[in-house]
């Protein structure tokens, strides 16, 4: 709640549950996704209903959210006083980090994580482009979100120019 808040009535229609199945899913499929945000993530469900290792999922989604504590001055928020966080950004940034941190697990980012904030437009377009531009849930958007977040970390300002 202190990095994604989710409002009551959001709660009550299981938003947070969603979100981080959605890291889940994205995390570990994201490049099989086709366009069916609810398929996906029922397909995923299916597949991992009987071979869920929690301690494993746990751990990764505990590692995930100290490094966007730390290292994103809002967390998930786009503004200090948000009182919500749209998915996408919530997508991009936690599968992005989680996928940076399984390339490189005692990671620092290469430069300021400014980039992420998107009231900034100096820093903030390419990262704004990729999480509130229409067709959010295409193929290619899903995956350019996720890797711009995983390059910029791992590969700093030159991840802008892939």
């Amino acid at each position: 709640q202190e990095l994604c808040p989710v409002s009551a009535d959001a709660q009550k229609r299981y938003e947070d549950i969603e979100l981080i199945l959605r890291f889940f899913a994205f995390l570990n499929n994201y490049t099989n996704f086709d366009h069916r945000v609810d398929l996906f993530l029922n397909e995923f469900m299916k597949e991992h209903q009987h071979s869920f290792n929690e301690n494993n999922f746990e751990m990764e989604f505990d590692r995930m959210l100290k490094f966007v504590k730390y290292n994103f001055k809002y967390g998930f928020r786009k503004t200090e006083h948000s009182k919500s966080v749209p998915r996408t950004r919530f997508e991009a940034l936690s599968v992005g980090v989680a996928l940076a941190l399984r390339e490189n697990s005692q990671l620092t980012p290469i430069v300021p994580t400014d980039w992420a904030d998107i009231s900034n437009t100096e820093v903030g377009s390419r990262f704004k482009y990729h999480t509130t531009t229409h067709s959010s849930n295409t193929k290619i958007r899903v995956r350019e979100r996720i890797e711009y977040v995983r390059n910029m970390l791992l590969k700093g300002k030159e991840a802008e120019t892939v």
